[in-house]
């Protein structure tokens, strides 16, 4: 204070003294206090500096106005203030002022001479804060002092789907969830929100067939299939049991995920029933050789069937029996079109559909991944040729048939019959057409049958989703082959359609059992005069 500075001289007391002689000399009524005042007005150089200035602030103060306002110039200043919380006592010349923290710093306490940065993960975005708020969900601040947050997110119009989260743990299973948590302090932290999944940098919608926790990553559902290159398009499956389900590419053990939908083993690797592809055993090599000598031999006994029905006097009951079977066939093969449709059948169904899938020309029965691999075409263009071999084993045993005849003859020491007996060549080829007819058209239309896929995508049905329905490259391929194909019934028909109409007709007219015999298989149902109805019965 005034005491303090108080700093007077012997001169300036005897220079004092002087004065005031003079004063009573001049005046003797002079008084002392106006010799000191008169003193102080001539030496104003000399206590000057005794006096406190009002203006010079100390650490933790600021200049201040009349009104009490912080003001930053001494010129406009009376008096000096505590600084404030938001503000630092910074130094100003002589004096100090109560600057206003910066954007990015705080200060939460009076009389402070400095701000404080924020820290990571949070922001002071006005001047003069007192405190830093959190960056909000879907932002970040990866550094100290910052004044506003960084969006996650390339643009800022999907900032909606951006968020920031944690993954902690969840239970004593050691079983984990994703949190969103505010004041992220780095990029790590950026996720997309539940329902969206990250990929190029941007989230997207999560479809049908996949499950989006908000972690980035989309889970595809078992029975659905998306690659890795893609994990946005998903696909269905043909079967559960091909797709577990998790990450994206994933696919049952032994499967191909280059296929879509895992639709095909490994090479070198047979499907099981469990949807999986196992190692091939010792006994799958043999499967397609064994099923091959079965259908020869189901060839040669229908050949043999129909042989003894020519010869038998009174064909009632090999009639009933050959008719039944005939029956039971087209019910099966029906059963199996039933079960192409995308129903969830149950059991015993499923299992019932599962045996008769033999009767859809189903090469995975035969084992065939252990002896050959196929792509999607050559595995359709070999199911089409299975009609042609069996036409063709049907021409096999019938020229045997003739061999043993004529050997039989030849012991025998009697007549061979002449001829090469074409009706009853024709009468077995047509059977088994009839007996096939409805599953080789369903064969052949399978390159015209696509199904759309949660990804907007479509692709062929079945066993052949990984071809894409877009009219080239493998699609292309098998729609030619079904088309040619299709030659094989087209003309089967025509021509049962010229044999009603004309030469059955013909035949009867002219008393002419051959021809009857030769095309038995169209009337065998029917009574006389209503076989056109064979035809309507085959359309």
């Amino acid at each position: 204070g005034l005491a303090s500075n108080l700093n007077i001289g012997e001169s300036d007391i005897s220079n004092l003294l002087l004065l005031h002689a003079q004063n009573l000399q001049d005046d003797g009524a002079t008084e002392i206090w106006d010799t000191a005042c008169q003193w102080l007005k001539e030496n104003t150089n000399a206590w000057k500096s005794w006096v406190p200035d009002q203006t010079v602030c100390a650490v933790g103060k600021g200049l201040v106005d009349l009104q009490g306002n912080f003001v930053m110039q001494r010129e406009q200043a009376v008096n000096c203030g505590v600084c404030p919380p938001g503000f630092a006592s910074q130094k100003e010349g002589a004096t100090r002022v109560c600057s206003p923290c910066e954007p990015g710093f705080y200060q939460n306490s009076f009389r402070a001479s400095s701000c404080t940065a924020c820290e990571l993960g949070s922001i002071a975005s006005e001047p003069g804060s007192e405190t830093c708020r959190p960056c909000s969900l879907g932002s970040f601040a990866n550094r100290t002092g910052q004044s506003t947050c960084h969006r996650c997110g390339a643009k800022e119009t999907e900032s909606a789907q951006w968020t920031t989260s944690l993954e902690v743990n969840s239970g004593s299973d050691g079983s984990s969830r994703w949190i969103q948590v505010q004041g992220a302090s780095s990029a790590d932290y950026c996720a997309c929100v539940q329902g969206t999944f990250l990929f190029e940098d941007r989230c997207k919608a999560c479809t049908e067939g996949a499950n989006c926790p908000g972690s980035n990553q989309l889970e595809v559902l078992p029975g659905y299939f998306s690659t890795r290159e893609a994990p946005g398009d998903v696909f269905h499956c043909r079967a559960v049991g091909h797709c577990p389900g998790g990450e994206p590419g994933t696919c049952a053990e032994g499967r191909d995920p280059s296929y879509l939908g895992c639709s095909k083993c490994l090479r070198g690797l047979r499907s099981r029933d469990d949807g999986s592809c196992g190692e091939c055993r010792s006994s799958d090599y043999a499967v397609a050789t064994v099923m091959l000598l079965l259908l020869v031999a189901a060839v040669a006994l229908v050949y043999v069937g129909l042989f003894k029905e020519q010869q038998v006097r009174q064909p009632g009951p090999l009639l009933i029996a050959v008719t039944s079977i005939t029956q039971l066939l087209t019910t099966l093969q029906i059963l199996n079109i039933l079960g192409s449709f995308d129903i969830p059948w149950g059991e015993p169904f499923v299992s019932i559909l599962a045996f008769i899938e033999l009767f859809n020309f189903n090469l995975d029965i035969l084992s065939i991944d252990c002896v050959t691999w196929f792509d999607s075409v050559g595995e359709f263009t070999m199911r089409v040729c299975l009609l042609p071999t069996i036409m063709l084993i049907a021409l096999f045993v019938h020229f045997g048939f003739l061999g043993i005849s004529y050997l039989r003859a030849v012991l025998t020491k009697t007549e061979p019959r002449k001829g090469c007996r074409f009706s009853q060549l024709l009468r077995t080829v047509g059977t088994m057409l009839m007996i096939f007819f409805i599953m080789v058209f369903a064969l052949l239309t399978e390159p015209f049958q696509c199904r759309l896929h949660p990804s907007g995508v479509w692709t062929l049905k079945g066993r052949y989703q990984s071809v894409y329905c877009d009219g080239r490259g493998e699609h292309l391929q098998m729609y030619i082959t079904g088309a040619l194909g299709c030659l094989i019934p087209i003309s089967f028909l025509a021509l049962c359609t010229w044999v009603v109409l004309v030469e059955i007709p013909k035949g009867i007219a002219l008393v002419d059992t051959t021809v009857l015999d030769a095309y038995f298989f169209l009337i065998r149902r029917l009574r006389p005069g209503a076989e056109i109805f064979s035809m309507l019965f085959q359309v």
